[in-house]
């Protein structure tokens, strides 16, 4: 069964672009209006921001269990660890988590790493505060952990010019903005905030900064690099 098959699935429902948890017998109450997340900016102690620094940080050496991990995955959880899914396809039809969705990802596929905010796919709030995204993230690691090959999952977020999906982080000047300004401290320390806070969230992965070079100035997205000269 392929990806698109697997979207009218059981599990997934039909066509309707939000999971529907057929196999939980979910009943589906919500009328699909997001809610306000009343929940405050508390932003994660441990991920305290840090100056810049001058040193290049190399790759270092591969620790043997990562070595070891690896080599015993099958050619099928291999290509499974490097798709990405979007977080819609694990949500009901109540905009909350779908855990029949996830191991059926984690279990079939082998997905390694999921994306996105589910603010804009269909989940209950409009906008995910720290605490509720973080919520959603940790439970999906959880089943991540007991099923499929058992290896933590990645999630990504487009934190371009701050983690705006984010409920209470700092959004700063799109990067073409920020270039302008010819300070790369503040570009550097920019990128720090958006990391701080998108980890916050319980999302490890920042699609950020934008490093395409701008040779077209008709390109619609322009205003989230750093132009033309790097």
């Amino acid at each position: 069964m392929g990806l698109a098959e697997a979207a009218d699935s059981p599990v997934f429902g039909s066509g309707a672009g939000v999971v529907v948890n057929t196999s939980n017998a979910t009943s589906c109450t919500w009328d699909g209006v997001q809610e306000l997340d009343d929940e405050v900016w508390k932003p994660a102690a441990s991920y305290a921001f840090r100056g810049r620094s001058n040193e290049t940080q190399s790759p270092g050496h591969i620790d043997r269990d990562i070595t070891h991990m690896v080599r015993r995955l099958s050619v099928t959880e291999k290509i499974g660890q490097m798709t990405q899914v979007q977080v819609g396809l694990l949500l009901d039809c109540n905009g909350e988590l779908n855990e029949t969705a996830v191991k059926h990802w984690i279990n079939t596929w082998k997905i390694g790493s999921f994306l996105e905010s589910p603010g804009n796919h269909n989940g209950r709030y409009s906008w995910y505060s720290p605490q509720k995204f973080s919520e959603l993230t940790d439970a999906v690691q959880r089943i991540a952990l007991e099923n499929g090959p058992k290896i933590p999952v990645l999630w990504g977020l487009d934190s371009v010019r701050g983690a705006n999906y984010v409920k209470g982080a700092t959004i700063f000047p799109a990067g073409i903005a920020t270039a302008a300004t010819f300070d790369a401290d503040h570009a550097f320390a920019a990128g720090r905030v958006a990391a701080k806070d998108s980890r916050a969230a319980g999302t490890h992965w920042a699609f950020a900064p934008v490093l395409d070079i701008a040779v077209n100035k008709l390109w619609s997205r322009t205003y989230e690099n750093f132009g033309e000269d790097p």
